[in-house]
């Protein structure tokens, strides 16, 4: 597979975890807002983030702060995910001795 087509398909594919699709606009907010971030990262990572903010037509900070958009949000749902599960088997322990007390009532003789 040629580059050309490998950097289109990766555009498609990483467009729809953009940080735009989560509702942000990012290229509108004051530079005021935006905090300086130093971080470090291995040289196979960093070669990684060049080719791809290349490849995609933006800068390496904006290809960072969508990629921590993404990341956070799907920390979000892992978290929210494991709460609904958490409160599922509350509730279906609950439901259990519910049902256990109908099953009684229902075999118990008419009084």
């Amino acid at each position: 597979m040629n580059v050309r087509l490998q950097t289109q398909l990766f555009v498609s594919y990483i467009s729809s975890f953009s940080a735009h699709s989560y509702g942000y606009e990012l290229s509108n907010e004051p530079k005021s807002d935006l905090k300086l971030l130093a971080i470090r990262i291995q040289d196979k990572i960093l070669e990684e983030l060049n080719e791809h903010s290349r490849n995609l037509h933006i800068p390496r900070s904006e290809y960072i702060r969508q990629a921590v958009i993404v990341m956070n949000k799907q920390v979000d749902r892992e978290l929210r995910r494991k709460r609904i599960m958490e409160a599922s088997r509350r509730i279906r322990a609950e439901s259990m001795r519910v049902n256990a007390e109908f099953d009684s009532i229902e075999d118990a003789p008419n009084v």
